[in-house]
């Protein structure tokens, strides 16, 4: 499920123009789900 968030941000941040006001607001969302997805990955026997 995390990966296809992760998925669907990264085709909206390409779809949307770089000139766009909220282009770097939606990379940087997707930078945070990316690093959460990993860190569930590495830590994943911890809850």
């Amino acid at each position: 499920m995390i990966f296809q968030l992760a998925q669907d941000f990264h085709a909206a941040v390409d779809a949307m123009p770089r000139k766009h006001p909220k282009h770097r607001m939606l990379e940087l969302i997707e930078e945070a789900i990316l690093l959460f997805a990993v860190l569930q990955i590495r830590h994943s026997t911890t809850r």
